[in-house]
């Protein structure tokens, strides 16, 4: 099925998690969140797999490095960052996290059948 495919997925998983989420009571919230967990563990975890099949052998390593730090700086800075956003109540920092993740997928989306068409491909 190919990585694109789980990548896409779990963008749009953890999208859909993150947007309900503020809207909800307990236990849906943990619920929501849990969804949304889900779908960014698939995409870490094909989206690694993914750059590693893409880069030369001698930048394999670079590529890791790279993408576990900027995980890290995201990781750190994220919740900081949407903490003072959504400081006043409200779950801005939260919708535009969630808007984000839903334009990576679409990029993706039209990415993938760009390449595809190029190379000949049939698409659905």
């Amino acid at each position: 099925m190919g990585r694109k495919i789980f990548m896409i997925a779990g963008l749009l998983t953890a999208s859909l998690g993150i947007a309900i989420f503020s809207e909800l009571n307990q236990p849906l919230i943990s619920v929501a969140l849990t969804i949304a967990s889900l779908g960014l563990g698939v995409f870490y975890l094909s989206s690694m797999a993914f750059l590693n099949e893409v880069v030369p052998n001698s930048l394999k390593g670079t590529i890791s490095g790279a993408y576990y730090l900027f995980w890290g700086i995201g990781f750190f800075f994220g919740p900081i960052i949407i903490g003072q956003m959504t400081k006043s109540g409200s779950s801005l920092g939260y919708q535009l996290f969630s808007a984000f993740l839903l334009i990576e997928a679409l990029i993706l989306v039209f990415c993938s059948k760009e390449k595809a068409n190029k190379e000949g491909q049939i698409l659905p």
